[in-house]
């Protein structure tokens, strides 16, 4: 299966581009593309946004699928799904 990560903001740098088309394997789940995202980019990621040894992102990252933002890595994916990834921007 496939699932667009759609990539926002300063994360964009990072990605190197908006949005990415990533292959999973059939009933894969949110840990599984977080395991891709980490093995394709995990290195080149600063370690306040990415946990290297537990593959996820860390607090200013969010992920959203159908306009939820989502936490679980048991969270099942779906073939052709949107996934957004954003940092939340903090200021006053």
């Amino acid at each position: 299966m496939t699932v667009r990560v759609h990539v926002k903001g300063e994360l964009r740098e990072l990605f190197g581009g908006d949005s990415i088309d990533l292959a999973l394997a059939d009933g894969a789940t949110l840990g599984d593309l977080l395991d891709a995202v980490g093995e394709r980019w995990g290195r080149s990621f600063p370690p306040y946004l990415w946990d290297r040894e537990a593959a996820s992102f860390r607090g200013p990252v969010v992920i959203m699928i159908d306009r939820t933002a989502v936490h679980d890595p048991k969270t099942p994916l779906h073939d052709g799904q949107d996934i957004s990834l954003f940092k939340v921007l903090v200021g006053g």
